[in-house]
């Protein structure tokens, strides 16, 4: 039962990717309505039938960090209010510190099964009313949010390792100084936010290089605003990992400060 179960979920992931790139024409993306696709009976409904047909995926040893998925489904509702071209995207909350890695392994291990949650959910809904333009029943893509919470989410316990600011050998970024700017300069986007409100300057990020090299704990330590605070963490996160930093011989745990400069160009 268990290599049924296994073949069974790869056969719907299969499914699911397919569906996920289904061609929706650019008529009805590009769809007017001046009254949108409803679920039938309206707020109270969808909610009570939210509660009464949404299964939670039956995850043996599901990963305790987990508080959260959010679920982002995208379809069409036709014009006979029946729903096709599904698509889905997760957001998982995870409680902890975690990496960039970490992340994105949850989310390739459990994505699926939330995937093929949501895809019977909305096989049992029932027909919507669909969009309006001009008194005229139309095809238009609709997007639907759905949030798994559990309660059971534990933080998982913090390492007792110390972490160092000064050490006998401070760690380095992967070819250097010179490296890491090509990399920021590289990667950085300049927020759209910040080019229309004229927002220049330097973000301070401060986060630990962990003793395998790899990134944790970032944090603004002085931000300027639009856009850029983000985007400077996400610059961190991403980058590869360092050559760790030694005390005594043996990697340890460093905290790094990295200004990162936003200028107009």
């Amino acid at each position: 039962m268990k290599y049924l179960r296994i073949l069974t979920l790869l056969i719907m992931a299969l499914f699911l990717k397919s569906v996920s790139y289904a061609q929706i024409s650019q008529e009805v993306r590009n769809q007017l309505f001046d009254k949108k696709p409803e679920f039938t009976g309206g707020k109270i409904a969808y909610e009570k039938f939210l509660d009464k047909k949404l299964v939670y995926p039956n995850i043996t040893n599901r990963d305790k960090r987990i508080a959260s998925v959010k679920v982002i489904s995208q379809f069409v509702v036709e014009k006979n209010g029946k729903l096709s071209n599904f698509s889905f995207d997760c957001e998982f909350d995870i409680l902890g510190d975690y990496s960039q890695e970490d992340y994105n392994k949850i989310s390739e291990l459990y994505s699926d099964y939330y995937h093929t949650s949501m895809n019977d959910f909305l096989l049992k809904m029932p027909r919507w009313k669909p969009a309006e333009y001009k008194g005229k029943k139309v095809s238009t893509v609709y997007e639907l949010p759905v949030v798994f919470r559990y309660s059971d989410a534990v933080v998982p316990k913090k390492k007792t390792e110390d972490i160092f600011v000064l050490v006998e050998k401070q760690p380095e970024f992967p070819g250097g100084e010179s490296a890491l700017i090509e990399y920021i300069n590289k990667n950085i986007s300049y927020p759209q936010q910040a080019r229309d409100k004229n927002i220049q300057g330097t973000v301070f990020v401060t986060f630990v290089i962990e003793a395998n090299g790899s990134i944790s704990n970032a944090k603004i330590l002085k931000g300027i605003g639009g856009g850029c605070d983000e985007e400077a963490i996400r610059i961190v996160k991403n980058m590869p990992p360092w050559e760790p930093g030694k005390q005594r011989g043996k990697p340890v745990r460093v905290q790094y400060n990295l200004p990162i400069k936003f200028i107009a160009q």
